[in-house]
C-alpha cells in the first residue's frame, strides 16, 4: 500500500466542499476498486501499518458479513492498494467531525447497500474514535483507503 496526497484539498475549504469532493473521488474509484475505508491520523506513514490485515484476521466472519470470501484476502493479497490524503488541518475536532460526517454519509450503517452498486465503504464505527494523535504530531489528516 502506499500513499497519495495527490486529492488534498484546500485547507480553506468547507466541509460542504470536502464532502463534494470526496463524492467525486468515490464515484471515480468506483469504476477500478470495490472497498473503501474512511479514518482518521497523525501520521499517515505510521497509521497505514494498523490496517494491513488486522480485521479479518482477529474476526475471520468480518468478510463473510460483506458477502466477500475470506479466502480471496490472504496474507499475500492485501485489499487496500493506497491511502489517499483528502484534507489537512491543524485542528484535531474538525478532523474528527469530517471522519463523522463522511461515515454516516457513505457506511453500510446508514446505506445498507454498496456504494454505486459495487463500492463498499468498510467503516463500522460512527468515526472521531480512531487513533489521532502521534508522537509530535501537529497536523491532523483525514483519509481513504482504497482497494
Amino acid at each position: 500500500m502506499f500513499i497519495s496526497n495527490q486529492h488534498l484539498i484546500n485547507l480553506l475549504s468547507s466541509d460542504e466542499k470536502i464532502m463534494e469532493h470526496v463524492d467525486d473521488l468515490l464515484q471515480t474509484w468506483s469504476q477500478s476498486f470495490s472497498i473503501f475505508k474512511i479514518g482518521i491520523t497523525g501520521n499517515p506513514k505510521i497509521r497505514k501499518y494498523g490496517h494491513i490485515l488486522r480485521k479479518w484476521v482477529e474476526e475471520p466472519n468480518f468478510l463473510e458479513e460483506f458477502g466477500l470470501n475470506p479466502k480471496d484476502f490472504s496474507q499475500s493479497r492485501r485489499p487496500w492498494k493506497e491511502m489517499v490524503i483528502i484534507y489537512k488541518s491543524d485542528n484535531p475536532n474538525r478532523i474528527k467531525n469530517l471522519e463523522r460526517k463522511l461515515i454516516t454519509e457513505y457506511s453500510l450503517i446508514k446505506r445498507n447497500k454498496p456504494f454505486n452498486n459495487n463500492f463498499t465503504c468498510w467503516n463500522i464505527a460512527p468515526g472521531g474514535e480512531g487513533p489521532l494523535k502521534s508522537k509530535n504530531s501537529i497536523s491532523y489528516y483525514l483519509y481513504i483507503l482504497i482497494g
